[in-house]
C-alpha cells in the first residue's frame, strides 16, 4: 500500500510517530510511505535528520530504504535550504552507500528511488561536490549496468547523471561538474548510457535525459576528451540507437532534436575513424528524417536539427545518394525558405546544400533556383555570419561549375558580400574567391557585376593578406575574370593586381600559393591584342628567378614558373629595358645543363631563352655562348642516342638557337665542328622519326642558314650542303623547307667556291633548286630564292649546263615573268640569266623570250639600279651572240632602256659600265648606231664619263664604245659637240694606272678626231697630244697601248693647223713614237714614219 493508508493524522503527529517507532518496520513502512505522499511534509524541521537515521539503520532492508529515500526526496524537492540540510546530516553519504550494498542494489525499484533522490539533491550545487566526492557517478553507472532492464533506473540514472554535469550559468562550483564529467569517461559512462537506450528506445524521456546527458559531456573545451568519448559511442552502437529513435513514429520534437544532434557529431567522429559500419546506419534514418520534416514543418528546432545531420550525412557518399533518392533537399530548402530567421538552420541547410552539389551526379538541378533565392535571403538577413556565407559561396560555386545548370539567379552579391566580411576566416575566402572564379568562368558578362559590387578590390586586397589560403583563393578568382577578354584583364591590372601579386610572389618562402600566383601573373600578361602595353614592376623577372632558386621543389612548379618568365618576356616590347634581366641567362641554362631537371623544365627553359633572345636582341657575348652551348648540349642529349628523340623539346631548342645563331654573326664566339655535327644529327634523327615536324625542320634549317653566314666553310665540311639536299628532297612538297634549302644552298654557293658547286650537282641540289622553282611558281620565297641560288650555282660551265638541261632557263624567265615588281626575284632572276646568257645555246634563248622580258623587267623598275645594271648585263651578253640578237634588242625598246638606265643612274657606276658595255656591243650594228643616237645615247654617254671619273671600268667601256659609235658621221659630230674629246682627255689623265683605260682611251681619240666618212679632222690641241704622249710613257711596253697611241698622234697631226698648233711637242712626240717604234716595229713603225714626216 504506497498511500500508507487511510490516517487523520497532522503532520507533527506523523512526524512523532515515525520519530517514535524507528525499531517498529511494519509501522515505519506505513507511516513514511504517508509521508511521502503529503505535500508540505518538508516543513518539519525535524524531518530530515529522522529521515537520515532511519537510512543508516536499515541499511540491509531494501523496502524501507525505498520508502525512506522517497519520503526525502518528498521533503526536499521543493527546497534548495533542504536538499543542502539533507547533505548536511549525511543523506548523501548514507544513498550511496546503501546503492553500494549487496542487498538492497538488487532491489531496482530501491535503486530508483535513490538515483531519483539523488538527481533531487544534486540540484544543489554543494551536493553535487558531494556525490563527486562520495564516487556518485560511478555508483550510479554500475546500477544502471546492473538494471539496465529497469525503464525507471534508465530514466533517473540518466536524469541524474544530467544533474551532475550539466552546466549552470551560476554555478559557482563548476569544478564538480567537470569531475563528475569526467567520472562519467572513466567509467564509460556513455557506452552504458548508449547501451540503455538500445534497450529501452521506447522511452521517451528517459531517451531525452539520456541524449541530454551525452550531449553536455561533448560540449566541452576539451577536444581530446571529447573525441575519445565520440570514440566510445560509436563503439557502442551509438549511431544505431540514435537511428532507432528517429525511426520511432510517435517520437516527442525534443527527443528528435536530441538525436539527429548527438548522430550529426557521432557521423563526424565515424566519418573521420572510417567506420563504414556506424556511417551506414546512420545513413538508413535519412527517409525518416525527411519524414519528420514533414511532420514537424512547423516545428523550427526539427527542421533546424535535421538540416544539421543532413549536412553531416551529405559528406558520405551513400548518405548523399541516399538523400537524393528520398529528395531531402526539397525539405531542405522548404525550411530554408520558410525559417529565413534561423541562423543555424540555414548554416546547416547551406552547407548540406554545397556538399550535395560537390558531386553532380548525387545531386537534382531542380531545387537550384529555390535554393538560390533562400540563400540570397538569409545571407541578406545575416551579412556577416561566416558559416553560412562559406556554405552559400560553396553551393553557388558548385552550381557555376555545373555545365547543365541556370546561373542567372546566382546572386553575385553573395560571396562579394563575403569577401567583405570583417575578421574573415581561410574557408570564407577560399570559397568566396571560389564562386567568383567558378561565376566569371561559366557567365563572364557577370564580370562586371563583380567590379560594380567592388569584387575585384576585395580580391586585390586578398592578395595582400597574411593567410596564404586567402591569397591562393584570390589569385584563382582574379586570373578566371582576367582571362575573359583583354577588357577585363586591363581592369584587373588597373586594379592594382599586377604589382601586388608580384610583391606576393616576392615574400612567399614555400610552395604555398606559389603555383596560383604564378597562375594569375601568366593570366595578367597573357594579352590577345599583342600590341597591349602594360606597366611591369621592375623586378619581376628576379622575383621569379629567385622562386625557381628557392621555392620550386617539383618540377611541375619550376616548369610554371619558367612559363610564367616566359610569358612575361613576350608581354615587354621589344628592347625595353624596363626589366631587371640579371641572372636569367644562368638560371636557364643552369636548368639546361642539370642532369636532373626534367625535359619539360629544359623545354620550357628553352622557350625562354628564345623569347629572351627575340625581344632583347642581347649582343652579351658571354651570354650568348653560355646559351649556345647549353642548347646544343641539350640537342645532343635528346637526339636519340644517350636519350630517346624528344620532338617539343628539340622543336624549343631549335627555335632557341635559331634566334641566337642570328645574333652571333658580328661577335668573336666560334662555332665549333661538333656544333654543327650535332644539327646536322638532330636534323637527320628528325627526318627519320619525325619527319611530318614541319616546323622543326624548318627551324633547323634556318639554324644552318644562320651558321653558313658565320662560317659558310665550316658548314660545307660538316655536310651541310648533304643533309640541305636530303632534307629538300624527303619533302619536296613542303614549301617552308624549300625556301630555306634553296636560301642556305644559295648562300654556300655565293663563294662560288667551285668544290661547293660540285657538291650541289653531285648531290642533287641543283635538281631540287630546279625542281622547286618549278614546284611552287606562286611562292615568291621559293622563287626567289631558288633564282639567288642558281644565280650563284651557275658560275662554272657543268652547273650551266645542268640548270638549261633540266628547263631552268624557261623558269627563270617565269618566274621574273610572275611578279616583275618584285626586285630581290628581279635581281636574282636576272643575275642567273646573266651566267646562263654567256654560253646557252642562242635558240633556246631566243625560244625562252628572255630579251622581251629582260626589258620588261627592267621597264617595271625603272628607279632600281641593281635590276638595271643585271637587265644591262644580260643583254650585253645577248647582243655579243650576233646581229641578229642585237637587231632584236633594238626591236624590242632596249636601246630606249639603255637610254634611261644611263640617264637615271649617273651615280651608279656598275650601272653605266653595263650599260656603256651593252651600248658597244649594240652600237657595232649600223642601224643601231643611228638609234644610239636618235635616242640621246652620245650625249648620255659623255656625261656618264664625266660623272664616273674616277671609275676604271666605266672609262674603259665608255671609251671602246666611243670608239664605235664614231663611225658614224652624225654620232662623231654629237662626240666633238658633246665635249668627247674632252672627256677622254681626262680618262687618260685620271687612270695613268690602267693600262686598259689608256688602251681604249687613245683608241677612241683616234677615231673621234677624224670623220672617216667626210675626212673632216679636228685640230688638235695640246692637251690631246699631252695625254697620248703620258699615256705611252707610262706603260712603253704595252704592244696595244703603244699602238693604239700612235694611231692617235697620226690622226691628231692629219692636218698642218694641228702639227703648227704642237709644233714645240715635235721632240717629245717623235721621241715617244721613236720608242714605240723601236719596241714594237710591226704595230708601230708604219705610223711612227707618218707621224716622222708630218713633223718636218
Amino acid at each position: 500500500d504506497y498511500s500508507g493508508g487511510e490516517s487523520t493524522e497532522s503532520i507533527s503527529e506523523l512526524v512523532a510517530v515515525v520519530k517514535d517507532n524507528t525499531k517498529n518496520p511494519s509501522l515505519l513502512k506505513q507511516k513514511l510511505h504517508r509521508l511521502r505522499n503529503l505535500a508540505d511534509a518538508s516543513n518539519e524541521q525535524d524531518m530530515i535528520p529522522i529521515l537520515t537515521n532511519i537510512l543508516n539503520e536499515y541499511r540491509n532492508d531494501s523496502q524501507i530504504l525505498t520508502i525512506a529515500v522517497g519520503a526525502l526526496w518528498s521533503v526536499t524537492a521543493k527546497d534548495d535550504e533542504k536538499k543542502i540540510e539533507a547533505a548536511t546530516f549525511g543523506a548523501i553519504d548514507c544513498i550511496l552507500d546503501s546503492l553500494q550494498n549487496s542487498h538492497s542494489q538488487e532491489d531496482a525499484e530501491f535503486c530508483e528511488w535513490a538515483i531519483g533522490t539523488l538527481s533531487c539533491l544534486g540540484q544543489a550545487a554543494s551536493n553535487r561536490a558531494a556525490i563527486a566526492d562520495f564516487n556518485g557517478v560511478e555508483i550510479i553507472l554500475n546500477i544502471l549496468l546492473l538494471h539496465q532492464a529497469s525503464a525507471g533506473v534508465f530514466e533517473w540514472s540518466c536524469r541524474a547523471l544530467y544533474e551532475l554535469v550539466r552546466h549552470r550559468e551560476d554555478d559557482s562550483n563548476d569544478d564538480a561538474t567537470r569531475k563528475n564529467a569526467v567520472s562519467i569517461d572513466e567509467n564509460e559512462g556513455a557506452q552504458v548510457i548508449i547501451c540503455a537506450m538500445k534497450i529501452h528506445h521506447s522511452e521517451f524521456v528517459a531517451q531525452e535525459f539520456a541524449l541530454m546527458t551525452i550531449l553536455r559531456l561533448l560540449d566541452r573545451d576539451d577536444r581530446a576528451a571529447v573525441n575519445h568519448l565520440l570514440d566510445q559511442i560509436n563503439e557502442a552502437d551509438g549511431i544505431a540507437a540514435c537511428v532507432k529513435i528517429l525511426k520511432a513514429r510517435s517520437m516527442s520534437p525534443r527527443v528528435i532534436c536530441l538525436a539527429a544532434e548527438l548522430t550529426a557529431n557521432l557521423v563526424v567522429e565515424a566519418e573521420g575513424a572510417r567506420n563504414s559500419v556506424a556511417l551506414q546506419n546512420a545513413v538508413e534514418c535519412i527517409p525518416s528524417l525527411v519524414r519528420v520534416m514533414k511532420e514537424h514543418d512547423c516545428n523550427e528546432n526539427v527542421q533546424k536539427s535535421c538540416c544539421r545531420l543532413f549536412a553531416k550525412l551529405a559528406r558520405i557518399e551513400a548518405g548523399r545518394r541516399q538523400m537524393n533518392d528520398s529528395k531531402a533537399l526539397v525539405d531542405i530548402v522548404f525550411a530554408m525558405t520558410k525559417y529565413t530567421a534561423n541562423l543555424p538552420l540555414n548554416e546547416a541547410a547551406s552547407w548540406a546544400l554545397w556538399c550535395m552539389s560537390s558531386f553532380p551526379s548525387d545531386f537534382s538541378l531542380s531545387y537550384v533556383k529555390d535554393a538560390l533565392n533562400a540563400l540570397k535571403t538569409s545571407t541578406k538577413e545575416f551579412p556577416g555570419e561566416k558559416v553560412l556565407l562559406v556554405g552559400a559561396c560553396g553551393f553557388i560555386a558548385n552550381v557555376c561549375s555545373a555545365d547543365e545548370a541556370s546561373i542567372s539567379h546566382v546572386p553575385v552579391e553573395v560571396p562579394i558580400r563575403a569577401l567583405k566580411v570583417k575578421d574573415q576566416t581561410d574557408m570564407v575566402d577560399e570559397q568566396a574567391c571560389r564562386a567568383l572564379t567558378c561565376i566569371c568562368i561559366r557567365s563572364p558578362a557577370k564580370v562586371g557585376v563583380v567590379f560594380e559590387g567592388g569584387g575585384v578590390d576585395s580580391l586585390v586586397k586578398r592578395l595582400q593578406s597574411r593567410s596564404l589560403k586567402a591569397s591562393a583563393a584570390a589569385c584563382k578568382s582574379l586570373a578566371a575574370m582576367a582571362d575573359t577578354n583583354d577588357e577585363i584583364r586591363r581592369s584587373v591590372v588597373d586594379a592594382g593586381a599586377l604589382e601586388a601579386v608580384v610583391t606576393l610572389l616576392g615574400y612567399l618562402r614555400s610552395t604555398d600559393c606559389l603555383e596560383e600566383s604564378l597562375e594569375l601573373l601568366s593570366v595578367l600578361l597573357a594579352w590577345e591584342n599583342k600590341r597591349q602595353s602594360i606597366k611591369l614592376p621592375s623586378d619581376s623577372v628576379s622575383v621569379l628567378l629567385e622562386k625557381i632558386e628557392t621555392c620550386c621543389d617539383t618540377s611541375t612548379l619550376v616548369e610554371k614558373a619558367c612559363d610564367t618568365v616566359l610569358t612575361l618576356l613576350l608581354a615587354t616590347a621589344t628592347g625595353s629595358k624596363s626589366l631587371d634581366l640579371d641572372g636569367l641567362v644562368e638560371t636557364m641554362s643552369k636548368l639546361l645543363n642539370d642532369p636532373h631537371s626534367p625535359v619539360e623544365v629544359k623545354q620550357k627553359a628553352c622557350a625562354v631563352l628564345w623569347a629572351l633572345v627575340t625581344k632583347q636582341k642581347t649582343k652579351n657575348e658571354a651570354h650568348l655562348a653560355s646559351m649556345f652551348t647549353s642548347i646544343i648540349a641539350v640537342m645532343k642529349t635528346f637526339k636519340g642516342e644517350d636519350q630517346g628523340f624528344n620532338s617539343e623539346l628539340q622543336s624549343e631548342a631549335a627555335g632557341a638557337l635559331l634566334c641566337i645563331s642570328a645574333r652571333i654573326y658580328d661577335t668573336s664566339f666560334k662555332v665549333s665542328t661538333e656544333d654543327i655535327d650535332c644539327i646536322i644529327a638532330v636534323l637527320y634523327m628528325t627526318m627519320e622519326y619525325a619527319c611530318e615536324n614541319i616546323e622543326l625542320l624548318e627551324k633547323l634549317l634556318n639554324v644552318i642558314l644562320n651558321l653558313s653566314l658565320v662560317d659558310e666553310s665550316l658548314v660545307v665540311q660538316c655536310g651541310g650542303v648533304v643533309v640541305v639536299v636530303d632534307a629538300m628532297a624527303d619533302h619536296e612538297q613542303e614549301e617552308s623547307i624549300l625556301e630555306v634549302g634553296c636560301a642556305i644552298l644559295g648562300l654556300l654557293a655565293s663563294t662560288e667556291d667551285l668544290q661547293v658547286n660540285l657538291c650541289i650537282a653531285e648531290t642533287d641540289g641543283i635538281d631540287m633548286i630546279i625542281s622547286a622553282l618549278a614546284s611552287f611558281p606562286s611562292n615568291e620565297r621559293i622563287q626567289v630564292s631558288a633564282c639567288k641560288a642558281i644565280s650563284h650555282i651557275s658560275v662554272d660551265t657543268e652547273s650551266r649546263h645542268m640548270i638549261v638541261s633540266q628547263g631552268g632557263l624557261m623558269l627563270l624567265v617565269n618566274a621574273m615573268n610572275s611578279n616583275r615588281e618584285d626586285v630581290d626575284l628581279a635581281e636574282g632572276a636576272l643575275s642567273s640569266l646573266l651566267n646562263l646568257s654567256s654560253d646557252t645555246d642562242e635558240q633556246l634563248l631566243s625560244e625562252s623570250n628572255v630579251i622581251e622580258n629582260v626589258i620588261e623587267v627592267m621597264r617595271s623598275n625603272p628607279d632600281v639600279s641593281i635590276v638595271q645594271e643585271k637587265g644591262l648585263g644580260v643583254l650585253q651578253n645577248l647582243s655579243m651572240r650576233g646581229s641578229e640578237r642585237k637587231k632584236e634588242i633594238a626591236k624590242l625598246g632596249g636601246i630606249k632602256i639603255l637610254v634611261e638606265a644611263i640617264h637615271s643612274f649617273m651615280g651608279e657606276p656598275n650601272v653605266l659600265e653595263r650599260a656603256f658595255t651593252a651600248m658597244w656591243s649594240l652600237a657595232l650594228l649600223d642601224s643601231n648606231q643611228k638609234a644610239i643616237g636618235k635616242a640621246g645615247g652620245v650625249e648620255l654617254l659623255v656625261n656618264g664619263m664625266m660623272a664616273q671619273l674616277d671609275s676604271p671600268s666605266v672609262q674603259k667601256q665608255a671609251c671602246g664604245c666611243l670608239s664605235t659609235l664614231s663611225t658614224d658621221s652624225r654620232n662623231n659630230s654629237k662626240i666633238r659637240e658633246a665635249d668627247g674629246v674632252d672627256a677622254i682627255v681626262y680618262a687618260i689623265w685620271a687612270h695613268f694606272d690602267s693600262e686598259v683605260v689608256l688602251s681604249e682611251a687613245c683608241r677612241a681619240l683616234s677615231s673621234v678626231i677624224v670623220d672617216m666618212h667626210t675626212n673632216e679632222v679636228i685640230i688638235a690641241q695640246e692637251g690631246e697630244v699631252n695625254a697620248v704622249i703620258s699615256a705611252m710613257r707610262c706603260y712603253p711596253r704595252s704592244a696595244k697601248l703603244q699602238e693604239n697611241a700612235c694611231v692617235a698622234l697620226q690622226n691628231l697631226l692629219l692636218s698642218p693647223e694641228s702639227v703648227d698648233s704642237v709644233k714645240y711637242l715635235a721632240d717629245e712626240i717623235r721621241s715617244a713614237v721613236s720608242l714605240a717604234a723601236k719596241s714594237f716595229p710591226g704595230k708601230c713603225t708604219e705610223c711612227a714614219e707618218q707621224i716622222f714626216e708630218r713633223l718636218k
